[in-house]
């Protein structure tokens, strides 16, 4: 994931604003289900509860950092 749209420094600055995590997906069988991940790399944005918000639309760059930017001002705990 550090390629890309990933390594881009509008995400980069735009990921300040969240706790990011990486699940070991062959380890971790319950979150691929409980999340329905069928693809990798898949981001998701959670609330501190676990509830899923959204999925990154992983495109483009600029599209990443506006959709990162668009989801830590509206859901701000």
């Amino acid at each position: 994931m550090e390629d890309g749209p990933f390594s881009d420094a509008r995400v980069i600055e735009q990921s300040a604003a969240f706790v990011c995590i990486r699940v070991n997906t062959e380890i971790d069988d319950d979150t691929m289900k409980k999340y329905e991940i069928s693809h990798i790399p898949t981001v998701l944005f959670l609330k501190s509860n676990g509830e899923k918000l959204e999925e990154l639309d992983r495109d483009e760059a600029e599209k990443m950092a506006l959709q990162m930017e668009r989801v830590a001002k509206a859901y701000k705990e």
